[in-house]
């Protein structure tokens, strides 16, 4: 690549993993190689080794592969100056932290980290999933509320804040911040958990949930971890089921809605969502759109047969999504 293009390539693909990293509920489908990044990284470091680009090029690559020692080690070293990249890395080095288990640390940098940068979505997150890990829910839940008010296009915080609220509480709460997420998550292996769990916990099913408790929750990444292992003994016997009973499933979830309706007291994001669903007639076509990833015949027949409710939908989305949830 002929030199002066480095910098070029290098400042495309880092606003890529700035949008992947922080706005993963829009950005789920932007393919980045972390092979090629490092690569070109490395290059930029040799010619400028204080390069916040390469730096924060080679934390971001790792992160990607989960290679946290090394996410750690240059995100580190890039925290260290006053860059355009500091707030973003900063979420890399507490993240890789936690991942790696080293909680007493990551404690402490991602308090230093919530003062730093304004509570910043992405580090109330992980400090809530760590929080999680610990099974402090009362904390998690605190924080992933703000994390919501932060960035409400966040599927992952609304996943891991009905983690909590089921776990804490066993409350029907724990539905609407699912499907708020099943609303933005275009990553199928994580929505069909998310489905699988519902499916469950709408048929009062919960002895079948495996919640993590001990080893196996300390070992848990991510909240695509936590409905895995949420349904690990059921998955595959209720994706089958789905695939030919998703109608008459979707009736049910859509009249358990509608009477736990009458008893809700809170307002929350997601909830004030699924009301504002709900007046304007949409709960078909949003439960609906929730299955998308199960991809059953009788979703896509639905999608054919009311492409113009779904079309009316996907208008009601843009214009309530951004402003009116909050």
């Amino acid at each position: 690549m002929i030199p002066n293009l480095h910098n070029l390539f290098l400042k495309i693909s880092t606003l890529l993993i700035f949008l992947k990293l922080s706005l993963p509920g829009m950005a789920q489908n932007i393919e980045i190689k972390p092979d090629s990044l490092i690569k070109l990284s490395y290059k930029i470091l040799a010619r400028s080794p204080e390069s916040s680009y390469g730096l924060y090029g080679l934390a971001s690559g790792y992160f990607m592969k989960k290679d946290y020692e090394n996410a750690l080690k240059y995100s580190k070293q890039n925290i260290k100056k006053n860059n355009q990249y500091d707030t973003i890395c900063y979420y890399i080095y507490s993240a890789s932290l936690v991942k790696l288990g080293r909680e007493a640390e990551a404690i402490k940098a991602l308090k230093k980290g919530l003062k730093l940068f304004d509570n910043y979505y992405m580090l109330l997150y992980e400090n809530a999933f760590l929080n999680y890990k610990q099974n402090k829910l009362d904390e998690a839940i605190g924080l992933l509320s703000a994390c919501q008010k932060k960035n409400p296009y966040f599927a992952e915080c609304f996943y891991l804040y009905a983690a909590c609220i089921y776990e804490s509480n066993n409350s029907f709460s724990c539905v609407y911040p699912i499907l708020y997420a099943l609303t933005l998550d275009n990553q199928q292996k994580r929505a069909n958990d998310a489905i699988a769990f519902l499916n469950l916990f709408i048929n009062k099913k919960q002895s079948k949930i495996e919640i993590p408790f001990r080893g196996s929750r300390y070992k848990l990444q991510s909240t695509s971890d936590i409905y895995s292992h949420y349904t690990k003994n059921d998955n595959v016997e209720i994706m089958q089921k789905l695939q030919t009973d998703i109608v008459n499933q979707i009736n049910f979830l859509k009249d358990e809605i509608t009477v736990n309706f009458k008893n809700a007291i809170d307002s929350t994001i997601s909830q004030n969502f699924l009301q504002q669903v709900s007046v304007h007639n949409y709960l078909d076509a949003m439960l609906y759109y929730c299955m998308r990833s199960i991809e059953s015949q009788y979703v896509q027949l639905w999608f054919k047969n009311n492409s113009e409710t779904l079309s009316a939908y996907a208008t009601f989305l843009d214009k309530t999504l951004p402003g009116k949830t909050q």
